[in-house]
């Protein structure tokens, strides 16, 4: 199955990257009427890293200034979770800790 609209798909074994630079277009799509949007992403986002492939645990780090929202939690900057998937990681827009409607 491929990701839908809103939804990435994560490769088993290898990091991953998230951002504009990392998935061209994608942002775009989901984002279509809502622009402003645009610079809450930045170009390398986030960085799922896998810790086992059959368990699908990773710790995802936020590459950006811009917080991101992990499994209800905010990271900021350089800080880390780990999550087992599926999971629920969010771009927050607007004020620091309020999820916007980039989720």
């Amino acid at each position: 199955p491929g990701a839908s609209m809103d939804s990435l798909d994560i490769p088993a074994g290898a990091t991953f990257y998230v951002g504009r630079h990392h998935q061209p277009g994608f942002f775009d799509k989901v984002l279509g009427s809502e622009p402003r949007f645009m610079s809450y992403v930045s170009r390398s986002h986030i960085e799922l890293k896998p810790l086992s492939i059959e368990g699908g645990l990773y710790d995802v780090r936020n590459l950006s200034i811009n917080p991101i929202m992990v499994e209800g939690k905010q990271l900021d900057k350089g800080e880390e979770a780990r999550v087992q998937v599926p999971a629920n990681i969010d771009f927050v827009a607007g004020e620091e800790g309020v999820c916007g409607a980039i989720s």
